[in-house]
């Protein structure tokens, strides 16, 4: 299919989509943002539900919870590769004899 055949359909689509309102477009970049943030399904329903409700600093210490749970795997991922290059050096070293 040429490329102008493509994006006039492309365009087309567009104007067939049903408008959305502010409030359902910015619970959709939330929900998104979460996805992007490893956030698990339950925990995107229950900061949704605290958005609806108007209830932000609940939604605040999830996320900060949330953030501190990453960090912490982070670190303990850190200890794992910290050991890795502490053997993959000990190897190096006995092929170099």
């Amino acid at each position: 299919m040429p490329y102008g055949h493509i994006l006039t359909y492309n365009i087309s689509i567009c104007y067939l989509l049903k408008p959305v309102n502010n409030k359902n477009m910015n619970i959709e970049k939330l929900i998104q943002n979460l996805k992007d943030s490893n956030c698990s399904e339950d925990l995107i329903e229950e900061i949704v539900t605290l958005d609806n409700k108007g209830e932000i600093s609940n939604e605040l210490k999830l996320l900060e919870r949330h953030r501190k749970n990453l960090l912490e795997k982070l670190h303990q991922n850190q200890k794992y590769i910290d050991n890795l290059d502490y053997l993959i050096f000990n190897f190096r070293k006995k092929i170099k004899g």
